[in-house]
C-alpha cells in the first residue's frame, strides 16, 4: 500500500475507499469504489518504479494462471458445479 501511495495515488485512494465498506459483521470490498479504481497492472504501477524489490532467478515450470483451465492444471483436486465437499483440502471449488 505504501508503494501504491507513492507511485499511483489514484489507485491507493480507490483501494482505501473500497476497503472501508462494512456490512454488519463483514468487511466487504465496496463495489463502486473498486470499479472506479484505475485498471493498471501492478507490474507497471509498483514493480517497475520501486526501489524495494529484489529479483531472483527461477528455473522451474511457469504458468501465468490467467484462465480457469490453467489454474485447474496446477491443482490436485478441482470441483465445479453443484458439489458438496466435506473434509476437503488443497482444492479448487468453483461455483457459478
Amino acid at each position: 500500500m505504501a508503494e501504491l501511495q507513492q507511485h499511483r495515488l489514484e489507485i491507493y485512494a480507490a483501494v482505501e475507499l473500497a476497503y472501508r465498506t462494512e456490512d454488519l459483521d463483514f468487511m466487504r470490498i465496496g463495489a463502486e469504489a473498486f470499479e472506479a479504481c484505475p485498471s493498471e497492472s501492478i507490474d507497471y504501477v509498483v514493480m517497475e518504479p520501486t526501489l524495494n524489490a529484489k529479483v531472483m532467478f527461477y528455473y522451474g515450470d511457469w504458468s501465468d494462471i490467467s484462465l480457469w483451465d490453467a489454474l485447474h492444471d496446477c491443482r490436485d483436486n478441482v470441483l465445479a458445479g453443484d458439489v458438496m465437499a466435506e473434509y476437503t483440502h488443497n482444492s479448487l471449488i468453483r461455483s457459478e
